[in-house]
């Protein structure tokens, strides 16, 4: 819950980035050019984050579900997997339509800091790739 807290929020603050450098704030104007390829790929790296890809630190939760759900209930696994699969569909559609082509409405320098996406994010970075002993036996004590 943390590391997708800690995803969730660096959109957040990519997406409203996004959302001051341009005059309107409806999500079908936008669209990321060169003048800011830094939100841009805050934001496409938060939204692979969040649809839980490796090594990022969201797989291992959605692997470990899916694991376990085969060892004990394998019938209940094909939907979850196909649910999965749907909503990584789904997200990467939706990014594909506000992140990539071409820019439309005006677009202003975006103000905002950078260093608290970059910072959640690279949270998340490390705990898929090295989650220390005593951050296991918080997690294990949890579950």
């Amino acid at each position: 819950m943390s590391l997708h807290s800690l995803t969730k929020s660096a959109i957040f603050f990519a997406v409203g980035d996004i959302s001051r450098s341009r005059a309107r704030r409806r999500s079908p104007t936008w669209r990321l050019d060169f003048d800011q390829p830094v939100l841009g790929w805050g934001l496409v790296f938060g939204v692979v984050a969040i649809a839980g890809l490796p090594p990022l630190g969201i797989f291992t939760s959605e692997f470990l579900v899916v694991s376990s759900t085969f060892a004990r209930e394998p019938l209940l696994a094909l939907p979850l997997v196909v649910g999965l699969l749907v909503g990584i569909g789904a997200l990467f559609l939706r990014l594909n339509s506000i992140a990539f082509g071409e820019p439309r409405g005006p677009n202003h320098k975006a103000r905002g800091s950078y260093v608290p996406m970059f910072a959640h994010l690279s949270l998340v970075l490390v705990a898929g790739i090295y989650l220390p002993a005593a951050a296991r036996g918080l997690v294990s004590e949890c579950g």
